[in-house]
């Protein structure tokens, strides 16, 4: 896979503000492998270099590895996904996150001396990463103002997202063979899918509705504004393999497939950025 989508763009906007740094954090779920996301990490990180970026590319356990007992990872889970957006601060899993943001920062600054002219950050967060990912990045709103940080949650569990960061937030989930497959907008871009944590928490709320005295109830009105299905062998554990036998047509990879949806749309992300 090679990096497309705003390419061109993203190419034009390095070239004229100078060197920037993508400080890219991936942040794993509950009881997950210490290297589970080994491979999306040196795969999205190549990806990103090769539109220009200098990348530093960071792993994150918001919630800890496989080394730590189930059943307080849950209910710490459980627990951030409940939470009211006005509430960030409460978030177990995007306070630890936003504390290994400011300690790599801190590092990597003390390592060099000096900030390069630009530098952007990218949270990807798989399972209930994408939560911590997203409370995270409103955490670091609420603090430093200024766009919101790109935020991406591949089979991630729904919370509500606040209006702010909507625009900066991308779910990607499995889907059924039923439905069409891509980006779209947060309205019907994906179908039934066959992710069971994707079907754990709700984007939904009351809303008032033209017409109607009363509020009613909408299934997407917490929701981010793109959402993304995409086609891939097994389940929930595999939306990054990368190899035989998780392989389709043309022979392409579940990795591929997650990638094809993400990159475009982070691309187009980080090219506003640079604007």
């Amino acid at each position: 896979m090679t990096a497309g989508g705003n390419r061109g763009a993203l190419g034009d906007e390095l070239t004229s503000v100078g060197p920037v740094r993508l400080r890219l954090y991936l942040l794993n779920g509950v009881r997950s492998a210490p290297r589970f996301m080994e491979r999306l990490q040196e795969t999205l990180a190549g990806e990103l270099r090769a539109l220009g970026f200098a990348v530093s590319a960071v792993v994150l356990f918001p919630y800890d590895d496989w080394s730590r007992r189930l059943l307080p990872q849950v209910r710490e889970v459980r627990f951030d996904i409940m939470l009211p957006y006005r509430r960030y601060e409460r978030s177990i899993g995007g306070s630890r996150a936003l504390a290994d943001l400011d300690a790599d920062r801190s590092h990597a600054e003390a390592a060099a001396g000096e900030r390069p002219v630009r530098e952007l950050t990218v949270l990807v967060g798989h399972s209930a990463g994408g939560v911590a990912a997203v409370h995270a990045a409103g955490l670091l709103l609420a603090r430093e103002g200024g766009p919101p940080i790109p935020v991406v949650m591949i089979g991630s569990p729904k919370c509500r997202i606040p209006e702010p960061l909507r625009e900066a937030v991308l779910y990607v989930q499995a889907e059924r063979s039923s439905g069409t497959a891509g980006v779209g907008r947060a309205k019907g871009s994906a179908g039934r899918t066959s992710d069971p944590v994707c079907r754990i928490g709700s984007f939904g709320g009351w809303a008032k509705g033209s017409g109607r005295l009363l509020p009613g109830w909408r299934s997407d009105r917490h929701a981010p504004s793109a959402r993304a299905a995409v086609r891939i062998i097994g389940g929930h554990a595999d939306y990054f393999r990368d190899r035989a036998p998780y392989e389709g047509e043309g022979g392409r990879t579940n990795m591929d497939e997650t990638l094809a949806a993400v990159l475009p749309w982070l691309e187009a992300r980080l090219a506003e950025r640079l604007t």
